[in-house]
C-alpha cells in the first residue's frame, strides 16, 4: 500500500513539474508576442512620422534627406529586433521559420512544407 501511494505521489509531482513547465513558457510566449507587437506598433509609427515629414518637405519645397536616413536606420533597427523577437517565439513554440516564405515549420522539416526552400 504505501508503494502505491509513494507512487502516485511521485506522478503527482511530475504532472506538477510538467505543468508549472508548460505555465513558465506560455507566460514566455505571451511576453514576446506582445513585445512583437509593440515593435510593429513602433515601426508603424516611424512611417507615419517618415510619411508626414516627406510630405511637409515637398510642401514647401525642402530637402528631407537627412532626416529620411534617421528615420529608416530607426526602422531598420526595429526591424532586426523584430525579426530576434520572431526568432525567439518561433524556438520557444519549437518551429522553424523559411527564409523565403516565413512559413513555420516543424523543427524536423527539412524542406519548407509551403514552399520547399531547404531550411
Amino acid at each position: 500500500m504505501v508503494g502505491v501511494f509513494e507512487e502516485a505521489v511521485i506522478n503527482a509531482k511530475g504532472a506538477a513539474d510538467y505543468v508549472g513547465k508548460k505555465t513558465g513558457e506560455f507566460v514566455e510566449l505571451s511576453k514576446l508576442r506582445i513585445a512583437a507587437s509593440e515593435v510593429e506598433k513602433k515601426i508603424d509609427y516611424e512611417y507615419l512620422e517618415l510619411g508626414k515629414m516627406v510630405y511637409k518637405a515637398a510642401k514647401e519645397h525642402t530637402d528631407c534627406t537627412e532626416y529620411v536616413g534617421e528615420k529608416a536606420a530607426a526602422i531598420d533597427a526595429l526591424f532586426v529586433e523584430h525579426a530576434e523577437l520572431s526568432h525567439k517565439i518561433s524556438d520557444l513554440r519549437n518551429l522553424k521559420k523559411c527564409s523565403q516564405c516565413a512559413y513555420e515549420n516543424p523543427q524536423e522539416a527539412d524542406y519548407c512544407l509551403k514552399c520547399g526552400t531547404k531550411l
